[in-house]
């Protein structure tokens, strides 16, 4: 598995939801488009978002720090800013382990 470095995109889980249900790839599209619209939101709101048996997504906010710039070494103030952290679940964990 480690081996295998083929970034899988959007258009692969449409893929893979319409052959393996009875839904076209249109409606997972539009399925994807709105799981996807609701992680955002909840996320924006400042609410966790927590699938059972695949992980957390979070917010985590970056406070303001000094910095350099690479090319010039002149130093800068890089403003405070929001992350998304996900946390992976004990049942992906064992999915990858083959557990």
């Amino acid at each position: 598995m480690a081996s295998d470095k083929k970034l899988l995109g959007k258009s692969d889980i449409i893929s893979y939801i319409s052959s393996s249900s009875d839904v076209s790839k249109k409606d997972a599209d539009l399925c994807l488009d709105l799981f996807l619209k609701f992680i955002g939101e909840s996320l924006k709101s400042g609410s966790s978002v927590g699938i059972n048996r695949f992980g957390t997504f979070k917010v985590s906010e970056r406070k303001a720090r000094k910095g350099r710039n690479p090319k010039t070494g002149e130093e800068l103030l890089i403003p405070a800013s929001y992350s998304v952290n996900f946390k992976v679940s004990n049942g992906l964990k064992d999915l990858l382990n083959g557990k």
